[in-house]
């Protein structure tokens, strides 16, 4: 499945999009000290409520997308993704499967019996293959080893259900306040360094 982020309007949503996908780049290379779900990683869980040791590729969406002002319905496992209140098509009851793969949604994918979501970085159009920023997944080699921990990844539409739009769940006293922030925090982070 593919949560996708409302077209509130074109501009705020590409905006917030855009913040989510680059606090997801920026946790690319923070991998486990022991392949056990241990070290700087757990920052994810902790910060959100979970435990140290936690699986935490839920937890790691959801920092993804509370850094930027969205506060997704959802709690540390990745299951949760798929529950009704995360998604208003499911409070209709279809599915959907021809919405595109927008950057910034949340894939969702079944590896029986576990659930896993990761970041949708780009998506092309012509091939159906995308790119994720994936939590708690394997990764380069490292000493001729293997490393779990963020990592890019190439997809494939066809391994995940398209569903419809993840909500904002922002109130909307909060919109301009929020934008205004994450504008600002883009704007900072692309100044050059002196």
């Amino acid at each position: 499945m593919v949560f996708n982020l409302p077209a509130q309007s074109s501009s705020e949503c590409r905006i917030i999009r855009q913040a989510i996908v680059d606090t997801a780049f920026a946790q690319v290379g923070n991998y486990e000290k022991t392949n056990r779900n241990d070290g700087k990683i757990n920052k994810y869980a902790l910060m959100n409520g979970g435990r140290y040791g936690d699986a935490y590729c839920s937890w790691g969406a959801m920092y993804c997308h509370k850094q930027n002002g969205v506060n997704p319905k959802v709690d540390g496992r990745a299951v949760s993704w798929t529950f009704p209140k995360a998604s208003i098509i499911r409070k209709y009851g279809k599915v959907v499967r021809n919405v595109p793969v927008r950057q910034g949604d949340v894939a969702i994918f079944y590896f029986a019996p576990n659930y896993h979501v990761e970041i949708v970085t780009n998506y092309n159009t012509q091939t159906q293959e995308f790119y994720t920023v994936g939590f708690n997944t394997w990764g380069r080699f490292e000493n001729g080893k293997r490393r779990q921990g963020v990592w890019i990844h190439k997809r494939n539409k066809r391994n995940v259900i398209i569903c419809n739009q993840l909500q904002f769940f922002w109130y909307e006293k909060d919109k301009v306040h929020r934008i205004a922030t994450i504008l600002n925090r883009l704007h900072a982070s692309r100044l050059p360094e002196n």
